[in-house]
């Protein structure tokens, strides 16, 4: 969500993760998939300050063609709905697995 959210939703510039050159799953998938041409882009802009919004939005076209994005968000939500499988299966009283499994909902339900 940090790369490819909403701004005024995720409460940061959907930039920020880029230019600090953050090392998120994004990141290190898009490095292990990318060609040579992908990676010296990646090699470019993360980590500069001051990248230009061209800049960026190649960076997250790198991270779709990768199949960086499409990673994460599967691995996302495979970890989402084991959670959800282990709190309904454990002996937390029913309110609190209802807490926990609607939290698990709301951050399903915040993708991209």
């Amino acid at each position: 969500m940090g790369t490819f959210g909403d701004e005024e939703e995720i409460g940061k510039p959907t930039d920020s993760d880029i230019k600090e050159g953050k090392k998120t799953l994004l990141v290190v998938k898009a490095l292990e998939m990318a060609s040579k041409q992908q990676k010296n882009l990646l090699k470019r802009v993360l980590g500069n300050n001051y990248a230009n919004e061209s800049e960026i939005e190649m960076v997250r076209v790198v991270f779709r063609e990768t199949g960086a994005l499409s990673y994460a968000v599967s691995l996302s939500e495979y970890l989402l709905d084991r959670a959800k499988e282990t709190i309904a299966s454990s002996k937390i009283e029913d309110t609190g697995k209802q807490y926990l499994i609607a939290a698990a909902d709301y951050l399903q339900a915040r993708k991209l």
